[in-house]
C-alpha cells in the first residue's frame, strides 16, 4: 500500500508543478519587468 501512496503523491507534485510551470513560466516573470525597463520614462 506504501508504494501506491508514493506513487499518488508524486503525481500530484507532478501535475502541480506542471499547472504551476503553465500559470508562472519564465516568461510570466522574465518578460514583464524586462519590457517595462525598455519601455523608458
Amino acid at each position: 500500500m506504501e508504494e501506491g501512496k508514493k506513487k499518488g503523491r508524486f503525481e500530484i507534485l507532478f501535475l502541480g508543478l506542471a499547472f504551476f510551470a503553465t500559470y508562472f513560466g519564465a516568461g510570466n516573470l522574465i518578460f514583464p519587468p524586462m519590457m517595462g525597463l525598455e519601455s523608458g520614462s
